[in-house]
């Protein structure tokens, strides 16, 4: 029988996180810069987490718009939150692929 590597503990998918264990795990594994998000749980359910990017001037870029670069770090580690939720805890895993689209200007002639 195969044995999980050391670390890499399986868990129980019927053993869901909650809003406290959430923030752990937000505290616990972020890179300091997307702590500087400041992202919260705003909702769990059985499957799906929701988190809150609260608003920042400092997020914001030359323009006057929220930074792209914050919308892919959010999305990317609610992706990882609800991963986790769902397996009932955090196991080391990566993203190997994430597409932005991005909105056309508003006036064409900018284009």
């Amino acid at each position: 029988m195969a044995h999980p590597p050391r670390g890499h503990e399986v868990r129980n998918p019927k053993e869901t996180m909650d809003e406290t264990a959430i923030r752990a795990l937000l505290d616990s594994i972020l890179a300091p810069w997307v702590k500087e998000l400041r992202l919260a749980p705003e909702s769990v359910a059985e499957d799906a987490v929701t988190l809150r990017l609260p608003y920042s001037d400092h997020l914001r870029h030359a323009g006057g718009v929220i930074c792209g670069q914050v919308f892919m770090a959010a999305d990317d580690t609610a992706m990882v939150v609800t991963v986790s939720h769902v397996m009932g805890g955090f196991s080391p895993m990566t993203t190997v692929s994430l597409t932005p689209s991005s909105c056309a200007p508003s006036n064409p002639a900018m284009c």
